[in-house]
């Protein structure tokens, strides 16, 4: 990356000398406090977020145009996501400074003080932000309250002071409950005690009179004796001093056009000299994008070709393929446990002739599955090419795979609900990383209890998440197979795959842990005129109001049983009809980890899905009965999406 663009750090010099000549312009605001009362909260990329954001834009823009200093807007337009908010700018401020505090506040609160909180509030020494899910308008709140002191104390009869302020504040309020823009300042003399007392007040613009009045006198009956202090309420403020400070002074216009034409003098040449750079440096890059490229996968072969081993290794690693060694056979070939010369426990898939690739594409393959790499998913260490053997080497995980838990009465005993919910997390972490931070996106299709290996500590691992799709053309001549009704509808009828196919495959797994009884009756075949799928059975309780009857009976005790619904509610969010619906996965993670700190939606009706034999079937679905051929889920198909 250094050789692309050299010219970019004088670039970058040239802008750190523009902010320092900018930086001096305008004091940043001053923060003093936020709260953020409510404990509820609401989930990433979820629609109040989304409405949230766009709150801030519109505060944000008003506060740049607007001349009252006030604002108050909504974003939303459902009762259970709609986001309400409002700005109060101190009425001695320009627009500019305005703007700067609000969106200085927006960003302290999104980032640092109340981030994913539904309700926030943020004082600044220039200005209020505010926002919930509740309406705020018009309402008068002197609740919660911040009151502000300074540490001397006042020269002179203290007492006789603080009944000449609070006549003089209250005097004031009148004033400033009257005013256009409820604000008012007051300069006074108090000849017994040899003061000059600067008094500030301030109303939200939407309340009525007598509201702004009874605010502002109760956080006059707020004030400390000291030679200044601060009241500030949600819906009003109150401020004196008995020295003028530069945060009470308003900004000299003179100023602030010396500033201007020092920037214009100052930034014109600097700014074409900078364009200038760029455009080199753009053209550069642009000139050797091509060599780079062949570059970064003349590197990606070189990693590849760390990672081989030879076929006498995992030969003799398995006893020559022995059949004691097979664990497991199915259409992409079979998979044996064995042991390397270190002494390190391996398992090696060797892929069936049928599983047609050349050597560019399974290199490819290879080199995709050795990019992904995280503790939730099943660890790739090598592979084997020579003549027409493809095999692949992965760790050994002890503990076979979450199905032999769920089907065996002896061991679901080892699943109380503590492990579940930990086996739970792993994959939803696993997930997460598939979806969002690995550098290939890749949609598991197949995500069912016996693709999720348990290690030692029964720590879930995702297996068969390779044999990746890597083209549409490809993925369109593969076949696609349907497990039990592991795959969304849009993956089993339309083909279209998404991060929203994950999320339904995790939903049907979740419901899968916690119904383990419902789950184990799932692995028989089934008669399709009196069947019933994990699905339909989480549905019709949940529905019904008997959520309980649906979970393994283990998990009956009092002590689990409210976290254990609650995943099932989180299960049936994942699973609805639509994709717009259900979570994202890292809205999964995130309500998994807050539990009961997290409002859920209430689900809709589930996405149809299918029923399979060992022989094409007539599908079962919400919408009636369809002919549908399905086969028996035996292989991973995968899309990848480079980032």
């Amino acid at each position: 990356m250094a050789h692309r663009c050299s010219l970019f750090f004088p670039l970058i010099s040239l802008h750190m000398a523009l902010m320092i000549i900018c930086t001096p312009i305008k004091p940043a605001p001053t923060y003093l406090n936020s709260i953020c009362p409510s404990k509820t909260m609401f989930l990433p990329n979820s629609s109040f977020e989304m409405n949230l954001k766009a709150l801030f834009v519109s505060l944000a823009s008003s506060a740049s145009i607007s001349s009252n200093n006030f604002n108050y807007s909504m974003a939303g337009h459902k009762a259970h996501d709609t986001v309400y908010g409002l700005f109060l700018c101190r009425g001695d401020l320009n627009s500019t400074s305005c703007k700067d505090c609000v969106v200085a506040a927006i960003v302290a609160l999104q980032r640092s003080y109340c981030p994913l909180k539904k309700v926030a509030l943020i004082w600044y020494n220039e200005c209020l932000v505010r926002y919930s899910n509740e309406s705020l308008g018009g309402k008068m709140e002197d609740s919660p309250k911040l009151v502000i002191a300074n540490r001397l104390n006042i020269i002179g009869n203290q007492e006789h002071f603080a009944e000449l302020l609070q006549n003089m504040m209250i005097n004031l309020s009148v004033r400033t409950a009257s005013d256009t823009k409820k604000f008012a300042i007051k300069v006074v003399n108090f000849p017994s005690s040899r003061q000059v007392v600067y008094m500030l007040q301030q109303c939200t613009q939407d309340l009525t009179t007598d509201d702004c009045t009874l605010c502002l006198n109760i956080a006059i009956r707020l004030l400390t004796v000291r030679i200044g202090g601060r009241v500030l309420l949600p819906s009003c403020n109150v401020w004196y001093e008995t020295t003028l400070s530069n945060s009470m002074s308003t900004s000299s216009k003179g100023n602030d056009q010396l500033t201007i034409k020092v920037m214009v003098v100052t930034l014109l040449p600097l700014a074409s000299i900078m364009i200038a750079l760029l455009a080199l440096c753009l053209m550069i890059q642009k000139s050797k994008k091509s060599n780079d490229d062949d570059d970064e996968n003349g590197q990606d072969m070189v990693t590849v070709e760390s990672l081989r081993y030879d076929f006498s290794t995992l030969q003799n690693a398995t006893n020559n393929f022995s059949d004691d060694n097979k664990v497991a056979e199915g259409v992409y070939g079979c998979i044996y446990k064995g042991k390397l010369s270190s002494g390190r426990k391996v398992v090696v898939k060797r892929l069936s002739k049928r599983y047609e690739q050349n050597e560019q594409e399974f290199k490819m393959e290879v080199l995709s599955q050795a990019k992904v790499q995280h503790r939730n998913l099943v660890e790739f260490i090598g592979f084997c090419l020579e003549g027409e053997e493809k095999l692949l080497v992965h760790e050994y995980i002890p503990n076979l795979s979450l199905h032999y838990f769920l089907v065996d009465p002896e061991r679901r005993k080892h699943l109380d609900w503590n492990t579940r919910y930990h086996i739970l997390c792993g994959i939803a972490r696993g997930l997460l990383y598939l979806d969002q931070d690995s550098r290939l996106r890749i949609i598991h299709c197949d995500l069912r209890p016996l693709n999720i290996l348990l290690d030692a500590g029964m720590n879930a691992k995702i297996s068969h998440f390779g044999l990746a799709v890597t083209s549409e053309t490809q993925r369109q001549r593969e076949t696609f197979f349907v497990s039990y009704g592991h795959m969304s509808t849009e993956e089993t009828i339309q083909h279209e795959f998404s991060i929203k196919s994950n999320v339904f495959c995790f939903g049907v797994l979740l419901l899968a842990i916690i119904g383990s009884e419902r789950y184990t009756n799932l692995t028989k075949f089934f008669k399709l005129n009196d069947a019933e799928n994990l699905l339909i059975q989480a549905w019709k309780e949940w529905r019904e109001g008997t959520p309980l009857n649906f979970l393994d009976p283990t998990l009956m005790d009092s002590r689990w049983s409210g976290e254990a619904l609650r995943c099932m509610h989180l299960g049936l969010l994942c699973v609805q009809g639509s994709q717009d619906d259900r979570p994202t996965m890292a809205s999964v993670v995130f309500m998994l980890q807050h539990g009961s700190k997290v409002t859920l939606q209430p689900p809709e009706e589930p996405a149809f899905f299918f029923l399979c034999d060992a022989k094409p079937k007539t599908s079962i679905s919400k919408e009636g009965a369809n002919t549908i051929p399905c086969t028996i889920n035996t292989a991973s198909i995968s899309k990848l999406q480079p980032r």
